[in-house]
């Protein structure tokens, strides 16, 4: 129903911009209004799946930390911390999303998607990012446990949600309270 309404509003100035009705300065300043707001609900839409993964991840008495993929505006590909069910050191939420991402399109090159994540990735992560050359991360709560220092990584976008970083933090310190 929202995407109808950007459609029919995207529409409209286009027709008025083409009848001479409007400029074409108010209709950029328009396009640019839509596109702001629908990409914001867009990025809370992909973190709240993000942090509904997450709490999985705490009911199963993992670190809380939920992961999903979108690529052309779909989720494709899901996951969450599964390191002490699995008892494998590597099975990261990120590392998870990515293989269902790669199984669903039937490729290794995630070009064009984005990743969304409760908690800053770690360097095993941010590596498997790059090399299925995921083009931007969103994340939720610093990772105050990184043992490397920031740097840049071939130009991969890193980019803090403000709405949900509080969220992400909060699932953390609950189950680590919970755990001592």
């Amino acid at each position: 129903m929202f995407l109808l309404k950007i459609r029919y509003i995207n529409r409209g100035v286009t027709r008025a911009l083409e009848t001479g009705q409007i400029r074409k300065k108010a209709a950029l300043t328009i396009f640019s209004c839509v596109h702001l707001f629908y990409g914001g609900y867009m990025i809370n839409q992909y973190m709240k799946a993000a942090v509904n993964q997450a709490k999985k991840a705490l009911e199963c008495g993992e670190v809380p930390v939920g992961a999903v993929i979108v690529k052309e505006g779909k989720i494709i590909g899901r996951g969450f911390n599964k390191k002490e069910k699995t008892k494998v050191g590597t099975e990261h939420a990120e590392i998870i999303a990515i293989r269902k991402a790669c199984k669903k399109i039937g490729d290794w090159r995630l070009n064009d998607c984005t990743l969304y994540v409760t908690l800053e990735p770690c360097l095993m992560c941010i590596g498997a990012v790059l090399e299925t050359r995921i083009e931007k991360i969103i994340y939720g709560a610093k990772n105050q446990s990184k043992k490397h220092k920031k740097t840049d990584f071939y130009n991969l976008k890193l980019e803090q949600s403000q709405t949900f970083g509080e969220e992400a933090s909060n699932l953390l310190k609950t189950f680590f309270i919970n755990k001592r």
